[in-house]
């Protein structure tokens, strides 16, 4: 699998690595939810920079995930920061970020991984 997570006090860091499925993303999350050191208010991160796959999924591909994420995410976090590297990582994940909205989920996107931190946390300590 070429997806990992970690948690770091209320972080919830999500990375992505080269190829993967949908199947694949959703597993890593439930795998995540279902961890008893999961935080009730998770300071979600999504490390996109090193993904091979973002730019090959269909709209509807990339709706659906985001639905069947969101109704996952439902009550654990209204915020997701996404690191990317890429213009067409920007370009996919803002437009799944207006299909979050519809789940009450506000997305940010990133180029540098400190600035997401700090919009996650501006107390600058989302990992303690």
């Amino acid at each position: 699998m070429s997806i990992t997570y970690s948690i770091i006090g209320r972080l919830f860091r999500v990375d992505f690595v080269g190829r993967y499925s949908p199947e694949e993303v959703l597993e890593t999350f439930d795998a995540a939810f279902a961890n008893p050191a999961f935080p009730q208010e998770a300071l979600f991160l999504m490390d996109l920079r090193h993904s091979d796959s973002v730019g090959d999924r269909s709209v509807a591909a990339i709706r659906e995930l985001v639905d069947r994420l969101g109704a996952r995410a439902a009550g654990w976090s209204e915020r997701f920061a996404i690191v990317v590297s890429e213009p067409v990582q920007f370009g996919v994940m803002r437009m799944a970020s207006v299909f979050a909205e519809s789940h009450g989920i506000e997305v940010q996107i990133f180029e540098e991984l400190r600035e997401a931190l700090s919009w996650l946390d501006p107390s600058g300590a989302p990992g303690e």
